[in-house]
């Protein structure tokens, strides 16, 4: 159980995460070959993932993403409290597929 929090400003929220986040699923130098085996490795190391906050559009009478917001995408324990540590976020196999595509121009 963490002691008590005095000071709130440090207190590592969700809303506070993400900013900075790589895909730690994601490796340029030996890249998984599959949409499989990059779902299960991003599944094992990435903690964080994108969620568009919706809003409602008068004009066309619906909800439409308005702006991404971090979310964890598993319930976590951060039991470090001592030593930095990096969260990943998945950016999806298509992001990947589109920057490989990209490379080979």
């Amino acid at each position: 159980v963490p002691d008590p929090v005095d000071d709130f400003d440090s207190v590592p929220l969700v809303q506070r995460l993400g900013q900075f986040c790589n895909d730690l699923a994601w490796d340029y130098q030996n890249p998984p070959t599959t949409r499989e085996e990059y779902d299960k490795v991003s599944n094992e190391k990435n903690v964080v993932q994108l969620a568009w906050r919706l809003a409602y559009d008068e004009e066309i009478n619906s909800l439409v993403p308005s702006w991404p917001v971090s979310i964890l995408a598993r319930d976590v324990t951060f039991a470090n409290n001592h030593d930095l540590m990096e969260l990943g976020t998945r950016y999806g196999w298509n992001y990947w597929q589109a920057t490989v595509d990209l490379d080979a121009l």
